[in-house]
């Protein structure tokens, strides 16, 4: 309830959510939402051609809005009703001029007369609550407001819009066993796949790692072991996103030959338990100097995993035995920007998205409760024919 107390105070049971992002763009958005918005926004806005005060859902109205009687911006306001609003509360969105300062000083009016803020979350638990989304809709969402590429954003939108609740609901066997299959790129593009870059210091590993990444993300030197700590770095591969991890040099694996600082332990540490966790490792061999016992020895303990053997330095005199190695090699330099596409395709081969085709608007599985689900369906209907 907004009222005027003896104090000329504001109370306000309302709540605001700032609905685009901040910094510089051509309009800001801020939603009032809550029984009371309507309320909220007569007290701070006065339209410039409407007299009666009364604003009409479903218009736009160019007006100004004041903190008290001082001018804060000017703004569109639009009346959205309850039963037409994303949560189910009526809604009324201001535009305003985009930049920090118009909507900071709109936010700290608010703030100021006891407007609460609400994050987009909780805005969706409210949205469900009241029966305007279902349950894909509220994973596409919240995927969505995670989402790391343009390609993710299209297919977690074109979810939130409803296709695959519908194949959900058809239940044929054939399109189940088709949106198991696309659970690969719904997963690869919610869950990004870990890449592990390992191998000797000096090796490469810092190089390729900024190459990937597109940026000077690490220090890279020419003495050995710059990197101590795990450095982590969210890329994307023909739009697929991934999350590359550079790491120590492994000269500390043998650990009775070698003498460690406490730091250089630590990075060892972290490197051990990164290697358990990464969906794929790339090990760096540097293709210019020959196989060390400690090589072979490494090589050993990689067997388990699945790896992708690089030969770097494929610039300089090949002294590398390549064919030691358990599976076939790429070779690349990374200074000389050599063989890294061929990497990237190996990369979203590994990731088993690398011929996968979207079609905007198809069903695609991208959270484990839909892909057990969608089991559970096809087992269920499995059974019915057969009985």
């Amino acid at each position: 309830m907004l009222f005027r107390n003896q104090k000329s105070e504001i109370r306000n049971l309302s709540y605001f959510l700032p609905v685009t992002s901040p910094g510089e763009g051509g309009i800001s958005v801020i939603w009032l939402i809550g029984t009371d918005s309507y309320r909220t926004i007569s007290h701070f806005f006065k339209s410039k051609h409407e007299t009666s005060g009364n604003l009409k859902p479903n218009r736009l109205y160019f007006g100004y809005f004041y903190d008290d009687k001082t001018l804060v911006d000017e703004v569109i306001v639009n009346r959205i009703p309850a039963k037409e609003s994303f949560s189910g509360l009526e809604t009324m969105e201001i535009n305003s001029h985009g930049g920090m300062m118009p909507t900071r000083k709109i936010i700290e009016c608010l703030l100021r007369h006891g407007v609460k803020e609400i994050n987009k979350m909780e805005l969706i638990s409210i949205a469900i609550k009241n029966k305007r989304l279902d349950s894909i809709q509220k994973e596409a969402l919240e995927s969505l407001l995670h989402s790391s590429t343009t390609f993710a954003s299209r297919v977690f939108m074109d979810q939130f819009n409803g296709p695959l609740s519908k194949a959900l609901k058809r239940c044929g066997i054939r399109t189940l066993n088709k949106l198991l299959d696309s659970a690969k790129i719904g997963f690869a593009l919610n869950y990004p796949k870990r890449i592990l870059i390992i191998g000797r210091p000096n090796t490469g590993k810092s190089t390729l790692f900024n190459t990937l990444a597109g940026e000077e993300r690490v220090i890279v030197h020419h003495l050995p072991g710059t990197t101590r700590d795990i450095i982590e770095e969210t890329i994307a591969i023909k739009e697929i996103p991934f999350i590359l991890v550079d790491t120590a040099g492994w000269r500390q694996f043998d650990e009775l030959k070698h003498r460690q600082s406490l730091v250089e332990k630590i990075g060892i540490k972290k490197m051990k338990a990164e290697i358990k966790k990464a969906d794929t490792i790339i090990c760096l061999l540097d293709g210019s100097k020959e196989f060390t016992a400690l090589d072979k020895e490494f090589i050993n303990q990689l067997k388990p995993y699945r790896v992708i053997w690089v030969i770097s330095k494929c610039d300089l005199p090949k002294k590398l035995n390549d064919s030691l190695l358990p599976t076939t090699t790429v070779s690349i330099s990374a200074l000389k920007q050599k063989g890294i596409g061929k990497l990237r395709e190996i990369i979203l081969l590994n990731a088993g998205v690398k011929d996968m085709v979207y079609e905007p608007g198809n069903p695609i599985i991208f959270t484990h409760r839909q892909y057990q689900l969608a089991k559970k369906i096809n087992t269920v209907s499995g059974r019915s024919r057969h009985n």
